[in-house]
């Protein structure tokens, strides 16, 4: 099945509803700050963007101290977000492993993860009424997706009958040397969540 069934519903907001200030303050500060409000931006689609990164994580250059910092600073706000956006939880986990030493192209990365966030500020999930239903959980991995490490990504979410009560997207510790044993890690994690 899928994991998300038609008892439960997203949708995006345009500005926060009265009393959630603080996620909206940490999203707007990493939308200004990263400077994506440029309008050659706004238009830009996914696949366009991605072969600019890919050469750019070519060469890749290190960013100045201060540019690390801004760079470390907005990681971690995104970081805030991704516990409760589902839809930016890989994007920040993937800007946060490189904190140690961020580079131009990792730069681009957490613009491009900005101006996704400027074009939906904000997530709401509705919760109708259930039944108590059991506890599934789902769990996937993309066997040897970081490029650089060979590392595979494992990603899951936790479902109460129909509404989302967990969800993780993590980097595997070893490198697997098969699908099969990238999919093993990813089942063991969801049973341990």
């Amino acid at each position: 099945g899928t994991p998300l069934s038609s008892d439960a519903s997203c949708t995006s907001l345009s500005s926060p509803p009265a009393g959630v200030r603080s996620e909206h303050a940490h999203l707007m500060a990493m939308v200004n700050r990263t400077a994506s409000t440029k309008a050659k931006y706004n238009g830009r689609k996914g696949a366009k963007a991605v072969k600019t990164l890919e050469r750019l994580s070519s060469s890749a250059h290190a960013l100045t101290p201060e540019e690390a910092t801004m760079y470390r600073a907005l990681s971690a706000r995104a970081n805030y977000l991704a516990a409760d956006r589902i839809d930016v939880l890989y994007s920040a986990k993937e800007c946060c492993r490189v904190m140690s030493r961020p580079t131009d192209a990792a730069m681009g990365a957490l613009k491009r993860l900005a101006r996704f966030l400027r074009a939906r500020p904000r997530l709401v999930f509705n919760f109708e009424f259930q039944a108590a239903a059991r506890l599934e959980v789902y769990t996937d991995t993309d066997w040897a997706g970081c490029g650089r490490t060979r590392k595979s990504t494992s990603g899951g979410i936790a479902m109460k009958g129909g509404h989302c009560v967990g969800h993780w997207s993590r980097t595997q510790s070893t490198v697997a040397l098969s699908s099969g044993e990238a999919e093993l890690n990813a089942s063991v994690k969801g049973g341990a969540e």
